[in-house]
C-alpha cells in the first residue's frame, strides 16, 4: 500500500514469475491432481498399509504455562537449532512417504508440468517504458530461467524500442544466479542521471539482501561500495548519495544510512526506530524532491522528509505517529498529497497540505469518495494525479488534472474505462514524472495480461501488448491452449482478446454465518453443467488486508479443461473491500475468516457447482491458516487440501517475540500476553485444536526448513 512501498520494488516490469516461474505451480498443481485422485481409490488404506506406513515425528513431553493455563507441546523438539538433524531426517521420511503415497500419478504429474510448461512463450519480451532520454525493458531469453534488464536510447527508437540502436544490459539475473548458484534480486534503483545502478541480492535463499552499485558507463560493480544486510535503497538527487536501510537480528529493518559515493568517510546514520514493532523504509517522491523515510507498523505510519537536493540537510517529520492511523506520502509543486485513514472511515481519504505546514491540522480533503468505494494507492505525474481504487471488489482508476482550481466538493476527475471483467490492474514502472501516459497491464481469469499506455490529456489507450493462447489439438484432453505473446502496433482501437467463448467467471454473494455478505469469485468452463457432479478447488487469504487477486494464471487452464470448478473466496480480513473488511477479520475477529470460507463452501455444493465428496482447497502463507482452521472446524468439508507453508501454529508464534515478525504482528493476531487475546487464538490456533479419532481429508502440505517468516 502507498506508492512509497510499491516503488520500493524491482523498477523494472517484466513477464512476471507467476508465468515463467510455472516449475513451482505447475509442480504443486500436478501433486494436487494426485493426491485427489489417489484420495478418491477406494482402495487407500489397502495400498497405504501394502507399500508403506506413515512416518510418526517423536513426541517429547514439553510443558508450557501461559495465564494459568497450562499444556503439553510434545513436538516442541522440532523448534530447537540443535535438533535440526533429527528434524531433517523426519521431512526426509514424510518426503518418502508422500513419493510412494501418489507413485500412481507420475505419470499425470510429468503429462501436466509439460502441459503448463507448453503454454509458456519461448522468450518473453516486455513493451519498453520511457523514462527520460531512455527506454527500459527486459526480457526472459529462450532457455533463461530469469530475467535480463536492458535499455536502449530512446532517440531513433518507435515505442516498441526495437529499432537500430543498441541496447545495453543492465543486469543479466542469470549471471548472478551463476555466480552464487542462487539469485533473488530484491529491488533496482538507477540514480537520476541514470549512470548508477544500485541493486540488492539474496544470495542463499535467506532473504538477506545484499547492496550492489554498478557504474553502468564502465558495466563495473564498486566494490567499496557492496553493503550486507541491506532492505530497501534510494538515491538522492544532487550528488551520488545513497540512502539505505539495514535489519536488525529478527531481519526488522531499523536504521536508514546515507552514503555519499564521493567520500571515503562511509555510512553516516540518518535515522534509527527502536519500536519493535515498527519497520523503516526509504524510498523518494516520484519528483525528486523529497526521499522519505517512512516508520511503519502494520497498522500506523510516521514519515519523515529529507531534501533529495541536500541529502546531509535536516530530517523533518510530517505527522507524528498515532495508533490505528497510516499515512503515505507524494510531492507535486509545493505540496504534499497524501492518502490517510484518518477520520471517521477506516478508508483511506485524499488530502494535501503545504509542505511549509504538514501537520494533519492543514491537512484539506481533495476529493471526496464514495461510500463503496476505497482507495488503494495513487501515482503523481506533473499535470495528473491517478487513484487506484476498487468498488464492490473490482479495481477501477481515476484521474484528476493538477494543479487543482476547484473545491473539493466540485472535483470528480474521470474515470478510466476498462473491459467489464477485469479483476485486476497492475501499474508499471511510471517513473516518469513528465510523462503524459501511464502503463497498465489489465488480466482477469478470463484475460490473459493485457498491457497499454493510457494518455493523461485525451484518454486515448494505446495497445501495446497482450498474451494470446490458440487453440490447437491435443491427444490426451479435447483442447490445448499454448501461449504466443502477441505485441501489434501501436493502435487506439483497444479490443481486448479473452477466452469468454470457452471458460465463464462470475461473481456470487454468499451468505455467512453472521448474515454479512460475502464475494466469491466462480471461474469454471462452458462444458460444465450445474448438476453437483464436478470437483471444485476453493482459494482464500483474509489476512493482512491483502486481496486475493483472480488474475489471469494459465496454469489453472489444466484443472478447467478437466471438469473443475475454481472458486476464489474473498473472506474477512482480506482488503477487497476496504480496510473495514479487514478491520471484520483480524484480532478478536478473526474467525470470521473461517465461518466466510464455510459458507463459500457450502454454496459451491448447495448450488451445483461442486460435488460433496469432490471439493478441495487450497492456502497459502495466512491462508494456510484459513484451511487448516476451516478443516478443524469441519473435518468433511473437504476431501483434500494443500496447505502451502502454511501458518498454523499461531498460538506458540505469537508467545515467542524473538522470532522475526512477531511483534509486528500484533497488530494483526493480538499479544497474547494479553489473556484476551491468548484464549481468542487457542480456540483457533490449528496445531492447538487438532481432533483425535477424526477422519481428516487428504492433505498436500508444502513448507520450508528455512522459513524466516511462518511457523
Amino acid at each position: 500500500m502507498g506508492k512509497q512501498r510499491a516503488l520500493s520494488r524491482v523498477f523494472f516490469s517484466w513477464h512476471r514469475g507467476r508465468e515463467r516461474d510455472s516449475a513451482l505451480v505447475s509442480s504443486c498443481l500436478s501433486r494436487f491432481l494426485g493426491s485427489f485422485k489417489s484420495c478418491e481409490r477406494e482402495f487407500w488404506s489397502e495400498r497405504l498399509h501394502a507399500q508403506t506406513r506413515p512416518p510418526i515425528a517423536s513426541k517429547r513431553p514439553f510443558l508450557k504455562e501461559a495465564h494459568g493455563i497450562k499444556w503439553n507441546d510434545p513436538y516442541h523438539w522440532m523448534s530447537s537449532p540443535s535438533e535440526k538433524a533429527h528434524l531433517t531426517e523426519h521431512v526426509r521420511r514424510e518426503n518418502r512417504y508422500a513419493d510412494v503415497i501418489m507413485a500412481d500419478t507420475l505419470p499425470l504429474q510429468h503429462r501436466l508440468v509439460q502441459e503448463m510448461e507448453g503454454r509458456i512463450s519461448a522468450e518473453l519480451v516486455t513493451p519498453p517504458e520511457r523514462w527520460g532520454s531512455w527506454l527500459y525493458y527486459s526480457k526472459v531469453p529462450e532457455g533463461a530461467e530469469f530475467p535480463v534488464y536492458c535499455r536502449r536510447r530512446a532517440e531513433g527508437c518507435d515505442v516498441k524500442g526495437f529499432m537500430s540502436t543498441h541496447e545495453e544490459i543492465l543486469l543479466d539475473q542469470n549471471a548472478i544466479a551463476r555466480e552464487f548458484g542462487y539469485a533473488h534480486v530484491g529491488m533496482c534503483k538507477l540514480s537520476a542521471d541514470h549512470k548508477l545502478l544500485a541493486y540488492t541480492v539474496d544470495k542463499n535463499g535467506c532473504e538477506e539482501f545484499t547492496l550492489f552499485v554498478k557504474d553502468l558507463s564502465s558495466g563495473q560493480v564498486l566494490a567499496q561500495h557492496t553493503v550486507e544486510g541491506v532492505v530497501s535503497v534510494e538515491w538522492a538527487q544532487s550528488e551520488p548519495s545513497l540512502f539505505y536501510t539495514v535489519a536488525d537480528n529478527l531481519m526488522r529493518p531499523f536504521k536508514v544510512y546515507c552514503r555519499s559515493l564521493d567520500s571515503s568517510t562511509g555510512s553516516k546514520l540518518v535515522l534509527q526506530e527502536n519500536d519493535d514493532s515498527r519497520f523503516v523504509d526509504v524510498a523518494r517522491t516520484k519528483d525528486w524532491r523529497y526521499l522519505t523515510l517512512n516508520v511503519n507498523s502494520k497498522t500506523s505510519s510516521e514519515v519523515h522528509l529529507v531534501d533529495a537536493r541536500n541529502p546531509g540537510g535536516k530530517v523533518r517529520i510530517v505527522e507524528p505517529r498515532r495508533s490505528e492511523v497510516e499515512y503515505f506520502v507524494e510531492h507535486h509543486d509545493g505540496f504534499l498529497y497524501i492518502l490517510t485513514n484518518s477520520g471517521l472511515s477506516p478508508n483511506y481519504r485524499l488530502v494535501r497540505c503545504p509542505v511549509s505546514t504538514p501537520g494533519s491540522d492543514h491537512w484539506e480533503e481533495v476529493i471526496r469518495v464514495e461510500e463503496d468505494m476505497a482507495i488503494v494507492d495513487m501515482d503523481v505525474f506533473h499535470k495528473h494525479l491517478v487513484l487506484y481504487q476498487r468498488k464492490a471488489g473490482l479495481p477501477r482508476v481515476q484521474i484528476l488534472d493538477l494543479p487543482h482550481n476547484e473545491t473539493c466538493n466540485e472535483r470528480r476527475g474521470r474515470e478510466l474505462s476498462l473491459p467489464q471483467q477485469v479483476c485486476s490492474i497492475l501499474p508499471g514502472v511510471n517513473q516518469d514524472f513528465f510523462s503524459p501516459s501511464i502503463r497498465l497491464t489489465i488480466n482477469s481469469p478470463l484475460m490473459p495480461e493485457a498491457t497499454f499506455d493510457y494518455d493523461l490529456r485525451t484518454g486515448e489507450s494505446t495497445f501495446l501488448q497482450q498474451n494470446q493462447y490458440v487453440l490447437q489439438p491435443n491427444t490426451q484432453n479435447s483442447r490445448s491452449l499454448v501461449e504466443r505473446s502477441e505485441s501489434r502496433p501501436p493502435n487506439t482501437n483497444c479490443v481486448w482478446r479473452d477466452l469468454s467463448s470457452l471458460y465463464v467467471c462470475k461473481q456470487a454473494i454468499v451468505t455467512s454465518s453472521d448474515g454479512v455478505h460475502v464475494p466469491l469469485t466462480i471461474f469454471h468452463s462452458r462444458n460444465v453443467v450445474k448438476e453437483g457432479t464436478s470437483p471444485a478447488l476453493l482459494l482464500g487469504y483474509g489476512a493482512y488486508g491483502q486481496i486475493l487477486e483472480t488474475e489471469w494464471c494459465s496454469d489453472r487452464l489444466s484443472l478447467l479443461d478437466r471438469g473443475w470448478v475454481l472458486a476464489f473466496a474473498h473472506v474477512r480480513g482480506g482488503g477487497e473491500l476496504g480496510r473495514e473488511w479487514h478491520h471484520a477479520g483480524r484480532l478478536t475477529k478473526k474467525c470470521n475468516s473461517f465461518q466466510d470460507f464455510i459458507a463459500s463452501a457450502n454454496y459451491l455444493v448447495e448450488h451445483g457447482y461442486a460435488h460433496p465428496s469432490k471439493l478441495a482447497a487450497w492456502g497459502i502463507s495466512a491462508g494456510g491458516l484459513l484451511v487448516a482452521a476451516t478443516i478443524n472446524m469441519v473435518p468433511d468439508l473437504f476431501c483434500a487440501a494443500i496447505l502451502e507453508v502454511p501458518f498454523v501454529d499461531v498460538c506458540n508464534t505469537m508467545l515467542d517475540p524473538t522470532l522475526p515478525l512477531t511483534v509486528a504482528d500484533y497488530d494483526e493476531w493480538g499479544n497474547p500476553e494479553d489473556p484476551t487475546y491468548f484464549n481468542y487464538i487457542r480456540e483457533y490456533s490449528p496445531y492447538d485444536t487438532l481432533k483425535e479419532r477424526t477422519a481428516y481429508p487428504a492433505l498436500l502440505v508444502l513448507a520450508s526448513l528455512n522459513d524466516t517468516r511462518e511457523s
